[in-house]
């Protein structure tokens, strides 16, 4: 059941005089006018004003690459409800934009022959798609750098009084391995190197030759773009144009009249915008031995039109791979035959070719996917919770990860800092004559950076977890489940979702350049709001994340020097992900792992002159120390999204 979107006036000016504190008058105007402009935008005029003119047009026909590849395009077949005039009119519209194009060397094919060279490139679109007329020349474009698979973002499209009417955009992140196992996100318009497919059957594999009738298995698909993505990654790299330069057929849309393809000159139709009673309303099914959060009353404002856009991007992008309604005869939780086994079995396939043992389950929302990867053995993991005074925090953090954790191999570490309260060294006798935890010192000025590198250093795990003293456990088995993407080869560390202890977000994964710096996704969202592409419980990876609660390697702990000393108190655990990135890791989000949050619970929040100014300070030093980073825009997001929000709102 969707929860109740009404506010009362006191709780939105609460929530506003809390962002004001929190991020200064400065940022709060340019949010406030932000979310203004929020309230006008039109998606519909947005996106004609991305088409390009007739002399862009005329330039890409004329410009030559150093590589300039033949393109073969293979089309398949339309669903198979659709009769043979209506399947005819969508595959004529499609060719129609695929013949617009204004790269030189695009070719219609029926399947992947021998006459086609393994330097020429492959992409395939559904029945009812169009592409852009510049969809190729971008493509071609990004392959330049060496790039052998290539992705781009995409809309949906129904025909309106003879108008192209645009809605529900996917602005999709770059390649993500992990997110592409929860889900395929990269959907349409995939181009690929011939090379890299003709690799996969001639290793044995003639079940992967991509044909028209093929194509049109959408497991096929999936499994092409694993396998593709997987080989392209190891070669020359997998690019994304984040530019929405597919358009799908809306699936309740009539017959696509013929006539004008997209970007040539055609009226914007009637926005496509839905109200917000009509926007689908989708809740995260509670984790197996975990209590689902109950929707807040009142917990928010009502969905704006860009959120409202967005929940319908989802609802659209979920419906392709939707399950069906159990058989008769078959209960509701019973698998079936269907296409979702069989996507299911895909991955069960990614995994063996992988060399990874795990099992792939249900994802949280219809259509998606979660992989439980297989831990070897019982590794030690050591717990570093900094702490000052506070006794009955620290008391109920560490209780709380004895009681629920069902890891049991663990060892608690407080690093003790310049405590003065009597019960708090009480506590700590107590929690050592009871072997719950071992006190380590550092005497010196609260930072936290040199704190948490003293506890590390002082660890004996294999793996560190860097905690709070002001979180406690939610998940019982969160620890198991951020150890199996950690001890995974290429993972450097993981986070999971941080609730506060209302079920509100405190941090779904961070995102850099939010605020011009970096900031927490889905902050005082429902907890159960599963984010826009369902990117708030879908495991994937991500730039960086809170340092509240992070697993990290110890071998890769120590190879990207500890914490950084340049950051006292914010930004370090930012900072030291992004390390561990140019360092060749990735860092996983895993919102199954659930945690609560009670937010600066002991250090207060940052609203004296004296933390404002440090926070300048080392916000300063951030965008200095990565500002090629905040340039170019960080990877996991998409720089069509708002940098200014933290709730994948489009940018206006």
């Amino acid at each position: 059941m969707g929860m109740d979107r009404r506010i009362e006036p006191d709780h939105a000016a609460g929530k506003g005089f809390r962002y004001l504190r929190k991020r200064g008058l400065k940022e709060f105007t340019a949010h406030a006018v932000e979310k203004v402009k929020d309230e006008h935008f039109d998606y519909q005029k947005w996106i004609c004003q991305q088409k390009i003119s007739s002399f862009q047009a005329g330039y890409q026909r004329k410009l030559l690459f150093s590589r300039m590849p033949k393109v073969y395009v293979l089309i398949a077949d339309p669903p198979g409800d659709c009769t043979d005039d209506r399947a005819n009119a969508l595959r004529s519209e499609t060719v129609r934009s695929v013949r617009n194009s204004t790269y030189p060397y695009v070719f219609l094919s029926q399947a992947l022959n021998s006459q086609i060279d393994d330097e020429d490139y492959l992409t395939f679109l559904q029945a009812g798609d169009l592409m852009e007329r510049n969809a190729v020349f971008e493509m071609i474009q990004a392959i330049q750098g060496g790039a052998d698979a290539v992705y781009t973002d995409e809309d949906s499209y129904e025909r309106k009084n003879g108008s192209l009417s645009f809605s529900a955009p996917l602005f999709k992140p770059d390649y993500n391995p992990d997110f592409l196992r929860s889900c395929n996100y990269i959907g349409s318009l995939f181009l690929v190197r011939v090379g890299v497919i003709r690799s996969f059957y001639r290793e044995g594999g003639q079940n992967l030759i991509p044909t028209q009738t093929t194509i049109s298995d959408p497991a096929y698909r999936y499994a092409l773009i694993l396998r593709c993505t997987r080989r392209a990654d190891e070669l020359g790299g997998v690019g994304h144009v984040a530019k929405v330069l597919c358009h799908t057929w809306a699936e309740n849309a009539g017959i696509p009249e013929t006539g004008r393809t997209p970007g040539e000159g055609e009226q914007a139709g009637a926005s496509t915008r839905k109200k917000a009673a009509d926007t689908p309303k989708l809740s995260r099914s509670a984790s197996a031995g975990e209590a689902q959060a109950r929707p807040r009353r009142n917990s928010r404002a009502p969905r704006t039109r860009t959120e409202e856009r967005l929940q319908s991007s989802y609802a659209k992008w979920n419906s392709r791979t939707r399950r069906k309604p159990a058989e008769p005869g078959r209960n509701a939780g019973e698998a079936s035959p269907g296409p979702l086994n069989t996507m299911r079995a895909v991955l069960e396939t990614d995994l063996k070719d992988r060399g990874c043992r795990g099992s792939v389950e249900d994802g949280p929302l219809p259509g998606t996917f979660h992989v439980a990867y297989e831990i070897e053995g019982e590794p030690l993991v050591s717990i570093i919770i900094p702490n000052r005074d506070h006794a009955s925090v620290l008391e109920n953090c560490i209780q709380s990860i004895r009681k629920r954790s069902t890891w049991k191999n663990l060892e608690i570490i407080v690093v003790e800092n310049n405590s003065r309260q009597k019960q708090t060294f009480d506590l700590y006798r107590k929690l050592e004559e009871k072997k719950e935890a071992r006190i380590v010192r550092y005497p010196k000025e609260f930072h936290f950076s040199r704190v948490i590198n003293e506890g590390a250093r002082q660890a004996a795990g294999e793996y560190l977890i860097l905690m709070n003293n002001d979180v406690t456990v939610r998940t019982g088995d969160w620890i198991e489940r951020l150890l199996a993407h950690v001890s995974r080869p290429g993972i450097g560390a993981a986070g999971p979702k941080l609730l506060y202890p209302d079920g509100r977000v405190q941090s779904a994964g961070i995102v850099t350049g939010i605020m011009g710096f970096a900031g927490s996704m889905m902050v005082a969202e429902d907890g159960n709001d599963p984010g826009y592409m369902g990117r708030a419980v879908l495991t994937q990876d991500i730039s960086a994340v809170t340092a509240a609660c992070m697993m990290v390697r110890r071998t890769a702990f120590r190879e990207a020097g500890g914490f950084p000393n340049e950051f006292s108190v914010a930004l370090g655990d930012v900072d030291f992900c992004l390390s561990l990135g140019d360092r060749g890791y990735r860092i996983v989000f895993e919102p199954s792992a659930v945690m609560i949050h009670h937010e600066s619970l002991t250090r207060g929040a940052e609203d004296t002159k004296e933390k404002k100014k440090r926070f300048a300070a080392e916000k300063a030093l951030f965008r200095k120390k990565r500002a090629r980073l905040l340039k170019e825009g960080d990877p996991a997001y998409n720089p069509n999204l708002s940098r200014r929000r933290c709730d994948w709102s489009q940018q206006t």
